[in-house]
């Protein structure tokens, strides 16, 4: 009897044994099994070890489920950190259930909002990017405020653009919010070394001020010279005439076309009947644009035109400003008579020789 016992324990301790060795094998010396080099495995909201490890076992990275909760619960992991976990061959189930345990080894996503473009766009463009967790529901100006920095303000104007990196399953209020402290970082910088005597009240108003000369000067050399025009008019206490700001105004992309009527309709924006700055920035401006509106170039300016291309020639008097107006229309009608001499010269000339040819190719080549 006493030998039975002997034998029974021994049998049981050598079992205990052999599966401590085959967990501890399972979970901390054998490598996952996987398809390709690199691949990875998200954590949803809400998700348990019990679901990973179903996960692991239905692509074959583990023989059973069991042994994924068994090393989990030999290291205490209980709650996983939502995100998307690189995998790499050559990592064991332990190494990936510390990784979930502590956020890290995610995987990095990245999003780019470009300069110039209005908060509808950052929406739109946010909305888009299947990699983000989506819960703004409207573009209420004031509740999307109070969620960014518990303010009333309206936020167009205060997010910057720029590159943006995340995981996945990050909120689109978390990446508001980097882009919203980073506006408010460079600004206060920017605020903070202003040249001299500007007729800006506060920093917002200059944001405002930088907002227009981003819509308007597409050359960087050109926004200091944008910025002292719209310096020298609100000294003057001139209306700034800025097209820009009458198309936000009117819900029109940036680069329409205003007729005359366009320009006389009544808005808060529009800087050809109302005099200073508009209520609000037109869009979200770049640091260029916001370090311009703060160290404007000294001159005289009061108009700019555009000249060809993305330049513009500036004036100093009405006189001068109307002479750069009749000369860019009258290089821009030139330009149509080329356009148009050149779509005759085709049509006349050139379409019935390549007609010719084609005729002759289909019937004798």
């Amino acid at each position: 009897m006493r030998k039975l016992i002997i034998y029974t324990l021994s049998c049981l301790v050598l079992f205990v044994l052999l599966l401590s060795m085959i967990f501890y094998y399972e979970g901390w010396v054998r490598p996952l099994t996987l398809n390709h080099q690199v691949t990875s495995i998200k954590v949803h909201r809400n998700s348990s070890v019990y679901h990973v490890s179903q996960t692991m076992q239905r692509r074959g990275w583990v023989l059973s489920p069991h042994f994924v909760r068994w090393v989990a619960e030999w290291q205490h992991v209980s709650h996983l950190k939502i995100g998307e976990y690189v995998v790499q061959r050559g990592m064991t189930v332990a190494q990936l259930l510390r990784n979930m345990a502590s956020a890290k080894g995610l995987t990095s996503y990245h999003i780019t909002f470009i300069e110039g473009t209005t908060l509808k766009n950052f929406l739109a463009r946010l909305q888009h990017d299947g990699n983000i967790t989506h819960t703004l529901s409207s573009s209420d100006g004031k509740g999307l405020m109070r969620r960014l920095a518990n303010k009333a303000e309206k936020p167009e104007g205060l997010l910057f653009p720029d590159t943006y990196h995340f995981s996945w399953g990050t909120t689109d209020v978390v990446i508001l919010k980097m882009a919203y402290k980073k506006m408010q970082s460079i600004l206060q910088a920017e605020w903070q070394n202003r040249a001299a005597d500007l007729p800006y009240q506060s920093a917002y108003q200059a944001l405002i001020a930088a907002s227009m000369i981003q819509s308007e000067a597409s050359l960087t050399r050109e926004r200091p010279l944008v910025s002292s025009v719209i310096v020298n008019r609100l000294r003057r206490g001139m209306r700034l005439q800025i097209d820009p700001t009458v198309m936000y105004g009117l819900g029109m992309p940036f680069g329409s076309s205003l007729s005359r009527s366009d320009l006389k309709k009544s808005s808060p924006f529009n800087t050809y009947l109302n005099r200073g700055l508009p209520p609000t920035p037109i869009n979200m401006p770049g640091r260029s644009s916001i370090h311009a509106a703060l160290h404007p170039a000294i001159t005289s300016y009061l108009y700019y035109v555009a000249s060809g291309g993305r330049a513009h020639r500036f004036s100093i008097n009405y006189r001068q400003h109307r002479s750069a107006v009749a000369s860019y229309r009258k290089d821009q009608l030139l330009v149509e008579v080329m356009h148009q001499r050149e779509c005759d010269a085709f049509r006349h000339v050139l379409l019935p020789h390549y007609t010719a040819l084609l005729f002759w190719y289909f019937c004798y080549g």
